[in-house]
């Protein structure tokens, strides 16, 4: 069985499909929401970024000016820095979103997964590396910013990683339901991937705290899932309120 949570795997996968691909929803679907709860001028973390154009959109499009992607994947991570030199908004490490050791606590103020939460929960010890990967990204953002999630996962498979019953991380969660994109095909009926201009149909903001809607929106198909987790105000997980960090 392939590990979609393993370095190796991504490894030899971008080495064999060089170029870039866009998981799930490119910019055009995605712009909406990220307009709506991500200021233009906050330091955003992407993890997990891969070959995405997302980044280079945001930056180029929207108008974004500071989007820091890390990957496991070093031959991912050199193909998007070299692919994206001349754009100086744009920053590319080599890091592991369940060990974000080289960035320090409320350094960002959005974090940004599109599908690295997904790959995770594919791989052994799923549910122990997705609770890393939430609290890190909770530890790197400043009070009151945002981790917005872009996923297949339904509520009742992914609310669980995100209410840690030791810790209170999050001010709010908002989840928001959308349309996916149509698949392009090669004339073999081979799938290529998804048109990433396609605009879909967005529903939501919905409160996690409804657990009866959150069943009924866990049985929809052909759907994608962003959830919106906004930081709370504690200066960590268990002290009190930080007045000192701005936004």
């Amino acid at each position: 069985m392939l590990d979609y949570s393993s370095a190796e795997y991504w490894e030899e996968r971008y080495l064999r499909e060089p170029g870039t691909f866009d998981w799930y929803q490119g910019w055009h679907g995605l712009r909406r929401l990220l307009e709506a709860h991500v200021p233009k001028d906050a330091h955003i973390l992407q993890v997990g970024v891969g070959t995405s154009k997302l980044q280079e959109d945001m930056v180029t499009l929207g108008g974004y000016e500071s989007v820091t992607n890390i990957d496991v994947s070093t031959v991912a991570i050199e193909h998007m820095r070299e692919l994206h030199r001349g754009i100086p908004q744009l920053r590319y490490e080599v890091a592991d979103a369940c060990d974000l050791e080289a960035f320090p606590d409320a350094s960002f103020g959005a974090v940004l997964d599109k599908g690295t939460m997904d790959a995770l929960a594919c791989g052994p010890h799923s549910s122990e590396r997705c609770a890393a990967m939430v609290e890190e990204c909770a530890r790197v953002l400043r009070p009151l910013g945002v981790m917005v999630v872009v996923t297949y996962g339904d509520p009742i498979s992914r609310l669980a990683h995100f209410l840690s019953p030791e810790y209170r991380m999050w001010e709010d969660i908002e989840v928001y339901v959308l349309s996916k994109p149509p698949q392009v095909v090669d004339p073999t009926g081979s799938v290529l991937g998804s048109m990433p201009e396609t605009q879909p149909n967005i529903s939501g903001p919905y409160s996690h705290l409804s657990t009866d809607l959150m069943e009924r929106l866990s049985i929809q198909d052909n759907v994608h899932f962003v959830y919106v987790l906004t930081r709370t105000c504690e200066k960590d997980h268990n002290e009190g309120l930080d007045e000192g960090v701005n936004l």
